[in-house]
């Protein structure tokens, strides 16, 4: 099969391009997928991130994170994950921020959460 780009120079158009699978419907596919047949997460997250690396499209970096966010951490608790640690706060004596409360007798002891 050419590759669409030398098609389309030689042809001008999508047109005659053809299909690489013959089907009937176009809502006919697998019945039962391979994610559903195999039985751990593990292998699971194994085998996706395996394609993943293979494919030079995709981004496994992208993969896992997605996977960790849609499977792991409901967005509830990712958003709340997320606005945990990067919340600031602000020393009322000396107007110093931090990412987060000291707890050393050291530090001031005025410290309230910023408004950001």
């Amino acid at each position: 099969m050419k590759p669409y780009k030398k098609f389309i120079a030689e042809n001008g158009t999508y047109y005659g391009i053809g299909y690489t699978h013959d089907t009937r419907d176009i809502s006919e596919g697998v019945k039962v997928s391979s994610y559903k047949t195999i039985e751990s997460m593990e292998e699971k997250i194994s085998m996706q991130l395996g394609l993943a690396s293979k494919l030079r499209a995709v981004d496994v970096d992208d993969v896992a994170a997605r996977v960790l966010e849609s499977h792991f951490l409901p967005p509830d608790i990712f958003g709340n994950f997320r606005r945990f640690f990067s919340q600031e706060f602000r020393c009322t004596k000396c107007n110093t921020k931090y990412r987060r409360v000291h707890c050393r007798e050291s530090a001031c002891a005025a410290v309230t959460r910023s408004s950001r």
